[in-house]
Parts: C-alpha cells; sequence; structure tokens
C-alpha cells in the first residue's frame, strides 16, 4: 500500500470567464480553438492544510482563494493593471471549477521538495 501525505489536494480549472480574460491579454498570440482547448484542459493542483472533510476545505479555500486566483492570473499577465477588478470569492467561482481530494497518496519513495525562494 501505498502512504497518505498529511495534505488535501485541490484542483483548479479554469472556466470560459478566465479562457476569455487570457484570450484578452494574451491577444499578441491571438490564441486558436485548438491551443486554448488544448492549454485550458489542464488544471492546476495546489496542496492544503489536511483536513477531514468538505466543510473544512470550503473554508480552507475561503481564506486562500485569493492568492490562488492571483497565482492563476500571474500565469497569464505580471501586469497587475490588466487583471480583473472584482476578484470575490462568487468571481473565483464563476471563473474557475474546484475539484478536491481528501486523501492523498504518495507513490514516490524521493522526498518532497519545496522551492523556499517563492515563499
Amino acid at each position: 500500500m501505498y502512504p497518505t501525505v498529511n495534505r488535501t489536494l485541490v484542483l483548479i480549472k479554469p472556466k470560459k470567464p478566465f479562457i476569455d480574460w487570457a484570450k484578452y491579454v494574451d491577444n499578441e498570440n491571438e490564441l486558436s480553438d485548438e491551443l486554448i482547448e488544448e492549454t485550458f484542459s489542464e488544471y492546476s493542483a495546489y496542496l492544503m492544510k489536511d483536513v477531514d472533510d468538505e466543510d473544512e476545505l470550503e473554508k480552507i479555500i475561503r481564506k486562500q482563494y485569493s492568492k490562488i486566483f492571483e497565482n492563476e492570473l500571474a500565469g497569464w499577465s505580471q501586469d497587475e493593471s490588466e487583471w480583473p477588478q472584482k476578484r470575490s470569492y462568487e468571481v473565483f467561482k464563476e471563473w474557475f471549477e474546484i475539484i478536491s481530494s481528501l486523501t492523498i497518496f504518495d507513490t514516490d519513495t524521493t522526498l518532497l521538495v519545496r522551492d523556499l525562494d517563492l515563499l
């Protein structure tokens, strides 16, 4: 059996409002439909505090959504003036699908390494 890790996994998948915004700020490249589908079919994965249930996880996501939102925006534009002014939790949920897993199995035996330069 694989060991579990003391984290919860949250996957963030862009929805249409985010995709439309990304196309707007990346207008120089004029993303093709094929590239859009390929690019936005991927998820961003966030490891969060280990929780016991979805209600507890919802509280943690509510506390961290702003940083996650900004991280996703920064992946497309470093110019914060291009970011949407309205970035409430409700807007976050409109822009992203949130998928979670409360149990994470570690299939690798190497140590998990963190990039502390970004903290």
